[in-house]
C-alpha cells in the first residue's frame, strides 16, 4: 500500500494524496483515483469538507498530511541503516548505483525518479517493505533551507555530499550560500552517524569543521592523496587506496566522474563495515543512467553512429566532465550542447568557460541551442553553428552532417529539450 500523487499510477489499495501544482489539481482527481483502486484518497480542498465517501479524507493540508504519511512509513519500518544523498550534480547516478550493487546482496529501498524534495521524499519511504534493511534516498534544493528540512525529516545515519559545484547558483546569492545549504545535510545525520563527501572540494575544511562540531564523522573521498579514499583509474579500471588497502576493479563506463562515483560505493560499503569483496564482482555492471550519459546506436540516412545522450541536465561542472569523457573518443563527433540555465547573473561567465574548453575538442563540429545573447560567447575561441531553440529544422540540419561511425553528443539543461533528437531519431 504505496503513496501516488497521481491518480493514474494508483495499484489497487494505494493511498492517493492531492497535491496542488502549478498546472494540475490533485484534488480533481480524486474520484479518479478511488475508481482505480486507491484504498483512500486525502484532499484538501473544502468542496470535500462534507463528502459522503468514507474512502475521501478531507484534511487543512494534504502537504502536511502527506509527510505524516511518509513518517508514520519510515517509523514503522524495519530499517537499519538509512542514506541521505545531496549534492550538484551525480546525485541520481550515486543513488542508483549504490542501490545497484546492495541489493545484490541485502533489501534496499531507493528513492524514484527525482522525487527528493519535501513532497516527493514521503512518496519514496512508502515503498518501504517490512523486509528492507537499507534506504537510499535523495535530498534536493533549489532554495535556502530546503536541505536542511529535508534531511530533518529523513534522519540519515549516512549522509553523502556529492559535490559542490555551481548548479543551480542562480537561485543562491553566491557560490559560498550554495556550500552552505550542501552542508546543512550535516544538521539531519544521527548523532554518531557519518558523512561520506568530496575530498577535491574547496569547502573542505568546513564540512569537516562542521561534522566535528555535530559528532559526525566524516570521510573524504577523491583524487589527492590527503583523502580518506584516494582514487585512481586507467579508463574503466579503478583502484581505491585506504590506509593499508588497495581496492581494483573495474567499472561498465569510462571517466574521471563515474571512477569517483564509484569509489564512493565502495567507500560507504566499507564504512557499513560490509566485505567489500562479496561486491565488487558486480561493479562491471555499473553504466551511466537514461539521459546521463549512456550511449545509444542510432541510424539516420542510411549512417549508423553512436548517441551520446546526456539530455537529463546540465552545469558548467558536469558539462566539463563531458567533454574531458568525449576526447578519449578519436572518432569525428557532432557535438550539440545546450545552454546550463539556473546559473543566474554567472551565466555569461560559465558560457564563457563552456566555449573555452571546447576549442580542445578535436575532430568535432559543435552546434549550440540557446538565447541569442550567448551565441557570440559560445563562439569565442572556435566557430560553433548557434540555434535559438529547437525544432524540426535545427535537428534536420544537424543530423544532416552526420557521417557512418560518428559520435553525436547530446547535452543541455533540461528546458532545451535536446531528446527531441531522440524522438526524431525513432523514426528512421
Amino acid at each position: 500500500m504505496a503513496i501516488q500523487l497521481d491518480s493514474r499510477q494508483i495499484k489497487q489499495g494505494d493511498i492517493f494524496v492531492a497535491i496542488k501544482g502549478q498546472k494540475n489539481d490533485g484534488n480533481d482527481y480524486a474520484i479518479d483515483a478511488l475508481n482505480n483502486g486507491a484504498s483512500l484518497a486525502i484532499v484538501d480542498n473544502i468542496k470535500y469538507v462534507n463528502s459522503s465517501n468514507d474512502k475521501i479524507l478531507y484534511v487543512k493540508s494534504s502537504v502536511e498530511a502527506l509527510k505524516y504519511l511518509g513518517q508514520y512509513y519510515l517509523i514503522n519500518s524495519n530499517i537499519q541503516t538509512l542514506i541521505g544523498i545531496t549534492g550538484s550534480c551525480g546525485k541520481t547516478t550515486t543513488r542508483t548505483w549504490i542501490n545497484d550493487i546492495l541489493s545484490k546482496n541485502i533489501e534496499t529501498c531507493s528513492s524514484i525518479k527525482n522525487f527528493n524534495t519535501i513532497i516527493g521524499l514521503p512518496v519514496c519511504l512508502s515503498n518501504i517493505k517490512s523486509s528492507t534493511e537499507i534506504g537510499i534516498f535523495e535530498i534536493g534544493t533549489n532554495k535556502t533551507g530546503e536541505i536542511n528540512e529535508l534531511s530533518a525529516y529523513l534522519n540519515p545515519n549516512i549522509g553523502i555530499i556529492t559535490n559542490i559545484y555551481e548548479a543551480h547558483i542562480g537561485m543562491f546569492n553566491s557560490i559560498e550560500e550554495l556550500a552552505n545549504e550542501k552542508i546543512s545535510i550535516i544538521n539531519g545525520i544521527k548523532n554518531g552517524g557519518c558523512l561520506l563527501y568530496d575530498g577535491d572540494c574547496k569547502f573542505c575544511n568546513k564540512i569537516v569543521e562542521y561534522c566535528k562540531r555535530k559528532n559526525i564523522t566524516p570521510i573524504s573521498i577523491g583524487f589527492n592523496n590527503n583523502c580518506d579514499y584516494i582514487v585512481s583509474y586507467d579508463k574503466n579500471n579503478v583502484l581505491v587506496k585506504h590506509k593499508f588497502k588497495s581496492i581494483e576493479y573495474t567499472i561498465g563506463t569510462i571517466g574521471k566522474h563515474y571512477a569517483y562515483i564509484s569509489a564512493m560505493v565502495v567507500a560507504l560499503i566499507d564504512t557499513m563495515k560490509l566485505n567489500i569483496n562479496n561486491y565488487l564482482q558486480y561493479f562491471n555492471e555499473l553504466k551511466p543512467l537514461e539521459g546521463r550519459g549512456i550511449h545509444k546506436q542510432y541510424k539516420y540516412n542510411g549512417k549508423q553512429f553512436t548517441v551520446i545522450d546526456e539530455t537529463y541536465n546540465a552545469s558548467p561542472s558536469s558539462m566539463n566532465a563531458s567533454i574531458e569523457v568525449l576526447k578519449q573518443f578519436n572518432k569525428k563527433k557532432i557535438v550539440v550542447v545546450g545552454e546550463m540555465l539556473e546559473l543566474g547573473t554567472h551565466s555569461e561567465y560559465y558560457h564563457e568557460q563552456l566555449s573555452y574548453n571546447l576549442q580542445y575538442l578535436e575532430n568535432a563540429i559543435i552546434y549550440f541551442i540557446g538565447n541569442k545573447n550567448l551565441h557570440k560567447i559560445i563562439n569565442k575561441y572556435r566557430p560553433v553553428t548557434c540555434y535559438e531553440g529547437m525544432n524540426t529544422d535545427v535537428i534536420k540540419n544537424i543530423l544532416d552532417t552526420i557521417e557512418e561511425n560518428y559520435i553525436l553528443f547530446l547535452k543541455g539543461s533540461r528546458s532545451i529539450n535536446l531528446e527531441m533528437f531522440l524522438e526524431y531519431l525513432l523514426k528512421f
